[in-house]
């Protein structure tokens, strides 16, 4: 009983640190962010970019500290030595597999001191979310609107229109060094959404190949490698409420620094489009997946 009390004020406390956390980070970006989106000199965007990266690190960092002085975190992390060495003045994308609304968090946490500000595709729903939509968009996080096969049926010209978009907005990320983050999934993994898919994956939901063939084409020059992570938590149906309140403390996270591979480079060098070798991505994807699979297998066999 007094666990759980404990357990509930630290959640309580978690948040409104959160809360108020986000609230004085609007107030240090706002002028600035303003500067950046009034101003076409891209000298100017840059610098103010940098400001609001820092800024969006100390709130990151000060998020972390308030966990890690609250709980016991207990994660066992393979693989994070590949990156010690990595430059941070260079583009890199990372994929992941998405479990819960806290891997944002988890993500921000594990490479706040290892790789470039991270900068992630929103859906285009969350623009009103309260200051963070403004924040978003301040620091070039591109809002996408998802196509349903509801709308696909009806507008068949709309079909592969969202995968322009991803290359279009990807343009933005150009002007500072970043780390591009993609969970390829395209949602959190339910035990439903799984059983509809008909998941060949007994932990995964099936990758969504077009998003970062078209962000590898557009970057294919900055980019200088991709970083692959797989998450498992132990407790099923985590939500950020379980990292605040200690619930979430134990995490198997596994790192794999991958090289872009030469086949794709060339893919790049000859200005392909991705149909033309979508065949050969996609194998190359499954080929990742089925690892990552592995991996949520044997951890759930340990646990």
């Amino acid at each position: 009983m007094i666990k759980s009390i404990i357990s509930y004020f630290k959640g309580i406390l978690g948040y409104s640190i959160l809360i108020l956390n986000t609230i004085i980070g609007f107030i240090l970006l706002l002028p600035i962010a303003y500067l950046k989106k009034l101003t076409s000199n891209n000298n100017i965007k840059k610098y103010c970019l940098m400001y609001l990266h820092k800024v969006g690190k100390t709130w990151i960092q000060i998020n972390y500290l308030t966990i890690r002085i609250s709980n016991k975190l207990n994660w066992r992390i393979t693989g994070l030595e590949q990156l010690l060495n990595l430059p941070k003045d260079k583009w890199y994308l990372l994929i992941a597999n998405h479990q819960s609304w806290a891997d944002v968090f988890i993500l921000q946490f594990i490479f706040r001191n290892h790789l470039p500000f991270q900068k992630y595709f929103i859906k285009e729903q969350l623009r009103q979310f309260p200051l963070m939509g403004f924040i978003w968009e301040a620091i070039d996080c591109p809002f996408l609107k998802r196509l349903d096969n509801k709308n696909l049926s009806a507008n068949p010209v709309l079909q592969g229109a969202d995968l322009l978009e991803i290359k279009e907005k990807s343009k933005k990320f150009k002007l500072l060094p970043s780390t591009i983050v993609s969970f390829l999934e395209g949602t959190r993994f339910t035990t439903q959404k799984h059983q509809q898919q008909q998941s060949e994956y007994k932990f995964l939901l099936k990758p969504k190949a077009g998003g970062i063939a078209c962000v590898l084409q557009e970057l294919h020059k900055e980019i200088k490698g991709i970083v692959d992570v797989s998450l498992f938590y132990p407790n099923k149906n985590v939500t950020l409420w379980d990292l605040y309140t200690g619930r979430m403390n134990n995490i198997a996270i596994k790192i794999n620094f991958i090289t872009i591979p030469k086949w794709l480079s060339e893919k790049h060098l000859d200005n392909l489009e991705y149909e033309l070798y979508k065949d050969e991505f996609q194998i190359w994807l499954k080929k990742i997946w089925l690892e990552k699979d592995q991996f949520m297998q044997d951890q759930n066999i340990l646990s």
